[in-house]
């Protein structure tokens, strides 16, 4: 690994190219900004760090549910670079720290998780869910993956990262992408799979069925003309 200075999107993304990468590193410079909706993308209790809203979702709003599951992935398909993954860390004050194993548990799902994002410029960008049906008032937590699936990717890890461009319902629910900060930390060379992002946590106050998608943010690749997208959770919350 060698550290380096460099131009980075709000992903950790270099001007140089799109990456990722399955390591932890060191923190950064990232823009921020206060959520323009009323849900709240946050790093979560470990950190302190948040969008400032109460967390608590629109219930008014709802959506229509997938209509087909996707399909199995065959652990024989796995890239062998994923063997292992599922490492988390999170922000305790100043501190980065281990994450809960009921945390980790939810990042270990994804190397045979079966609702990927679509690979869009050799990035992939996912989100899972530590449940997609729970009671009202019960908090979902969601862990954020971006994978480099082209090989020979220059990887540019740093982290935990700010989340940036999480929409709940079609509605920004975290710090919009406010542009390029400057990137000091490991490189790493791809293909590889990134899971060191702040965790968002959201509560629905009355049953609905709600949608939660991980948007480019501004990365570099969108700058370049390419905007990966994650998958779209559907989450159901009963009374």
């Amino acid at each position: 690994m060698r550290a380096r200075w460099m131009l980075v999107g709000a992903l950790g993304l270099v001007i140089a190219g799109c990456g990722a990468s399955s390591a932890r590193t060191q923190t950064a410079a990232e823009s921020g900004a206060e959520s323009e909706s009323g849900a709240e993308s946050e790093s979560g209790a470990e950190s302190g760090a948040g969008s400032g809203a109460d967390g608590i979702v629109d219930s008014h709003r709802q959506v229509e549910p997938e209509t087909e599951p996707p399909t199995p992935v065959d652990p024989a398909t796995v890239p062998e670079y994923l063997d292992g993954f599922g490492d988390l860390y999170v922000r305790v004050g100043n501190e980065i720290e281990d994450a809960p194993e009921d945390i980790e548990r939810i990042a270990r799902r994804y190397p045979t998780f079966p609702g990927k994002g679509t690979p869009t410029g050799g990035i992939q960008l996912t989100i899972l869910a530590s449940s997609t049906t729970v009671k009202v008032g019960d908090e979902v937590v969601v862990v954020h993956v971006l994978e480099a699936t082209k090989p020979g990717t220059e990887l540019y890890v740093m982290g935990p990262k700010r989340i940036h461009e999480e929409y709940v319902d079609g509605v920004l629910a975290s710090s919009p992408w406010k542009g390029i900060g400057v990137y000091d930390g490991a490189v790493l060379t791809g293909p590889g799979a990134d899971s060191n992002y702040d965790l968002t946590r959201y509560t629905w106050n009355a049953p609905g069925t709600h949608t939660i998608q991980w948007r480019h943010g501004g990365t570099t690749c969108a700058i370049a003309g390419v905007a990966p997208v994650s998958n779209t959770l559907t989450i159901t919350v009963l009374e």
